[in-house]
């Protein structure tokens, strides 16, 4: 006992440098592809990182949310629109570099959303606006560079979904359940 405490031996190698360094957090993260008619809503950061830049509506996931369930509420937060969720159009794993450092790694899913309407509500993320794909080319150099490639590349192409499926599993001593396992119905054509 030291001062009242009970102290337990704890050893830590010297050659085991994550035991002394806390590790960085892979973040989830969900990018709405807002679209209504042939426009598409992008919101200009006023946050770091990619402050002073166009990119899609999006954020962190929560714990024990879906991905559709993150896009709509992302949506809905950042924009006070009420779109839904129609695909997963890609995923991308993307690391943000710094000075020769990761200093950000995240998961991304690239999502399809459909607003009913274009009356959008700007928040404290930043201004929003709508773009055509005209004026997203002639912008290119305003929005953030790998937002863009998913546009381009994930988003506006009309060739066949990624596969995706929503899972989830129980363990019970050592035991482990499927309890879910949802792949995502090709799309429907819109009427």
């Amino acid at each position: 006992m030291l001062h009242g405490l009970t102290v337990l031996p704890v050893a830590i190698s010297v050659l085991d440098k994550s035991a002394r360094m806390p590790q960085p957090k892979i973040l989830n993260v969900v990018l709405a592809g807002i679209t209504h008619a042939d426009s598409l809503l992008l919101i200009k950061r006023r946050k770091p990182p990619y402050a002073g830049h166009w990119g899609l509506v999006g954020g962190k996931m929560e714990f024990g949310e879906s991905v559709a369930q993150a896009a709509e509420r992302e949506a809905r937060e950042e924009t006070q629109l009420p779109a839904k969720f129609r695909r997963v159009k890609g995923v991308v794993n993307e690391n943000l570099i710094d000075d020769g450092r990761i200093v950000g790694h995240f998961v991304i899913f690239v999502c399809q959303l459909v607003a009913d309407h274009t009356d959008h509500q700007a928040s404290d993320e930043g201004e929003l606006r709508w773009f055509t794909r005209d004026e997203l080319a002639a912008n290119r150099e305003h929005i953030i560079p790998t937002d863009y490639r998913m546009i381009q590349t994930m988003l506006l192409r009309d060739e066949g979904d990624i596969p995706f499926a929503e899972a989830s599993m129980r363990e019970d001593a050592g035991r482990y359940e499927v309890l879910r396992f949802d792949v995502q119905p090709p799309a429907q054509p819109e009427t």
